[in-house]
Formats: C-alpha cells, structure tokens, sequence
C-alpha cells in the first residue's frame, strides 16, 4: 500500500475522501437507529448506535449510578472544568447524588462523553405544608410531591428539601430524590397557570414579582425567593426551554412522562414531539402516563417537531454499581422475546456509590 501511495497521489486523495464518507470503524453512540423489524429492542431499545464525533448531546433524567455518573444509561465524565449551574447560579464545588436530576451537554470523548455544562435541576424546594401518610405524598409551596417507591418515614410539617423528580401529566412530582437543606430561599420550577400583571400561578401557588420577563399561559419558569403569607415573593424569574440545550444540541436522551396529544404527536416531559413510524407511535401510546426514556433527533422550528426516534428499555442500560437507594417509580418496559423484564447489568463502579465530588 505504501508503494501505491508513493506512487499516486491521487490514489491517496481518493482515499482520504473515501474515509470521511464511510468512515474508518464503527464506535458506540448515543442515538439508535430504529428498526421496526429487529428482534433486538422495542423500536430499537437497547441499541445505542453511531453517532459524528463532533455532535453534541443533552442528556436528561436522574443519575442512576457512579462510574463517573450515568445517566440514560451513558457514562459521562465531568472535567474539572465543566461549568455547573443550579437556578441560573454558578456552583463553585457540586456533590452529585443518586436520584438527582440533571440536563448536561455533553460531547463524545476517547473513553466516554464528557460534560462541557450541568445545569442541576430541582422541581420545588422548601418547606413542607401538607403530608398525607396514606397516599404517600406531600406538599411544598402547593405542589403535590409522590414519594411512591422511595423509602423511609415520610416527611414532617415544616422539613424543608429540595425535591428532585419528574411532574407527571397532571403536574405531580414524582421523587427521585429529597435533599434536605436549612436554606430560608424557596425555589420552584413549573407551568405558569395564570397570569395577572406582576402576579401568576404555578399550578394553584401565587407568585409575586417586582417585575416579570415576557411570558404567557403556559410558559415553563424557575422562580427564586422567599415565602410571606403563603406567597412566594420572587427575587429572579428565570425563563426555562422547553427543550434544555435546544441551540447547541443536535440530539438528546430524555427522561420523562409520556402523553398523548394527537394523531400523531406525543410529549414527554412537556416537549412536543413527532414519532418516527407508525410502530413507535403505537409502543408510545401503550406507555401514556408512564415514565420513559427517548432517544430524540432533530432541532425544534416553528414548522416541526423534534422526532422521538427510540425508547430506551430501562432494564437494558448500562447504569453503573446499583447502591442500596430508592428507585424512580416506573413501569419496566417488556421484551418482544420473552414477555419479562430483562436482567439489569452492573458495571463496576470505579468512584464510591451514593455520591459523588467533582
């Protein structure tokens, strides 16, 4: 071969432009190519396919375990200088913990992706106003917090945490996670309900501002403040995306409920989106009101959606050492195979389980 080199440049040209378009090996990725007829997955989970190493990825959901952490079933390494935020606020030194939930950017590395920004993302946190022991579930600043499968002694009147979760399609949360803190600022993310002035509604919650950016009905925000005859008095109001990273993203594993908005149309985690085919269409309609993993391709425009592309199967990810934590309440999807979930494999874990420092 090097002779032929040597001997045409020209072979060497048509080489080299041969390799960009084909490209020199195959290497796992974070987007599966769906696949109505394979018998591997439900339209197309459990494959993790190719992906252009200059494409970047947002990954949101609960961290499940530690390698650096996995997250969706990806490992991700975090640089020392990955910028992490939590309410719009820079935090200087991040202690990362089973259950969090956390939108990162991330880009292919050598051995894994790694982080470029985290954003830490906490539903409500506060102090505790309502508890309903036979329900398993709570209330912070009027939101309706499900313990479901986490373990312990439900919360006291007056605790204050930070609520880690996912609203399900009538607003609830559900907890990955309850972190408690002593800190007297309230902070509350969610669906603006009403809208008067400088005063609205997330679900029934008053919150009052000096003065408010440009929103609507509907609008998704994160209000920082204190508490004062059961209002909130915001300090920032902060504007959320409905899809995290939507300018610098090409593609994103999402964590979140499912429901059904049309013919043809779903959401998840509030983000409309389009189905790729026909048969993922009906495997999301069997999974409305429940919480899944998506694989999601293509940038949001006026004109269309971002297209669900796969789901991921919960029991085939990858999701580092498993400690002893509550897990997110969720119904394991089904293997066409055998009808039964499938085993959960556990890497070894390379940090101690339970928590990590950057």
């Amino acid at each position: 071969m090097k002779k032929i080199l040597k001997k045409s440049r020209s072979c060497f040209t048509l080489l080299s432009i041969l390799l960009l378009i084909y490209g020199c090996g195959s290497s796992t990725g974070l987007m599966a190519k769906f696949d109505p007829d394979s018998e591997s997955g439900i339209g197309g989970t459990g494959m993790l396919a190719q992906e252009n190493g200059s494409d970047t990825t947002a990954i949101i959901g609960a961290i499940t375990g530690f390698g650096s952490i996995f997250i969706n079933g990806v490992e991700i390494a975090i640089p020392s200088k990955t910028m992490v935020y939590e309410n719009g606020e820079v935090v200087p030194q991040p202690r990362f913990a089973i259950g969090d939930v956390l939108e990162v950017l991330a880009v292919p590395g050598e051995n894994m992706h790694e982080a470029r920004r985290i954003h830490i993302r906490h539903e409500v946190s506060g102090p505790v106003t309502k508890v309903n022991p036979e329900a398993r579930s709570f209330e912070i600043m009027e939101q309706v917090i499900i313990m479901g499968s986490l373990k312990g002694q439900m919360p006291n009147i007056g605790d204050r945490f930070q609520v880690s979760g996912f609203r399900d399609n009538d607003q609830r949360i559900h907890a990955s996670r309850l972190t408690p803190t002593d800190s007297a600022t309230v902070s509350l993310s969610g669906k603006v309900t009403e809208l008067h002035g400088n005063t609205l509604l997330i679900g029934t919650m008053v919150v009052m501002a000096d003065q408010l950016p440009d929103l609507e009905i509907g609008s998704h925000i994160s209000v920082k403040g204190t508490l004062h005859d059961g209002k909130l008095l915001a300090r920032t109001v902060r504007p959320l995306s409905m899809l995290p990273f939507a300018d610098q993203a090409n593609s994103w594993l999402v964590q979140g409920y499912v429901n059904k908005q049309g013919a043809d149309q779903f959401s998840i985690a509030d983000i409309a989106l389009t189905a790729s085919n026909a048969n993922l269409y009906k495997l999301l309609g069997r999974q409305t009101d429940q919480l899944i993993r998506v694989e999601i391709a293509g940038k949001p425009t006026a004109a269309s959606n971002p297209t669900i592309m796969s789901i991921l199967d919960n029991r085939n990810l990858p999701t580092g050492h498993r400690t002893p934590q509550p897990e997110i309440p969720t119904r394991p999807l089904m293997r066409k195979d055998t009808g039964r979930p499938q085993a959960l494999p556990s890497p070894m874990n390379r940090h101690p389980a339970g928590s990590m420092r950057r």
